[in-house]
């Protein structure tokens, strides 16, 4: 008899490319590509931090100090947005201040403006709504208006404004009322006075 050979046929071990992956192991490599790309793109647009180089830094003048902040690399120092300026985008003052939050101007504006990343698309809007008054007896349209017009009188070596309540300053000034009088207080002096001093 004669002996036959038989041939076997092995499978030969997966190719490791794209097509023998299964759909986790796809999801997984296409996320890694995905950030690897995103990293990449990250670097050569400049916008990864630098090691910090304070004397390469711009100065800045910010209206208080109080609206002065770090960059997000936490070298130079920025100007954060006071209320109703504009914010977000890249350029400086993309931030808001202390008690802001920027909001989206986007969707109030006509579809034609395009406004630049750099220049920002929102506006730094009070997280508190509403007027306020403040401790000098003027109205105020929200807390955060006051708190700049406080930090600016600080600056200007005046007393801090502080909130005395919510809402509008009463209009007319409260005044005092006047002490009851006794009943000596309603003798007119001045005539017998007169009368006194006058020589006959």
């Amino acid at each position: 008899m004669a002996a036959s050979a038989r041939v076997v046929a092995t499978a030969s071990p997966a190719p490791l490319g794209y097509r023998s992956m299964t759909a986790g192991s796809r999801a997984r490599w296409l996320s890694l590509v995905a950030l690897c790309w995103a990293l990449a793109s990250r670097g050569a647009t400049g916008s990864a931090c630098a090691p910090c180089q304070p004397d390469l830094c711009e100065f800045v003048q910010c209206a208080v100090p109080e609206l002065t902040a770090r960059d997000e690399c936490g070298c130079c120092e920025r100007c954060l947005g006071a209320e109703g300026e504009r914010c977000g985008g890249t350029r400086r003052g993309a931030r808001c201040g202390p008690g802001l939050v920027c909001v989206s101007q986007r969707q109030a504006e006509a579809p034609e403006v395009d406004a630049d990343a750099e220049e920002g698309t929102g506006r730094c809007v009070c997280k508190e709504d509403g007027a306020v008054c403040g401790s000098d007896g003027r109205s105020y349209g929200s807390v955060c208006a006051l708190h700049l017009h406080s930090w600016r009188a600080l600056l200007d070596g005046r007393e801090r404004v502080r909130k005395a309540h919510d809402g509008e300053c009463k209009l007319g000034i409260e005044k005092k009322k006047p002490a009851k009088h006794s009943s000596l207080d309603a003798i007119p002096l001045i005539p017998w006075i007169n009368q006194l001093l006058v020589p006959k």
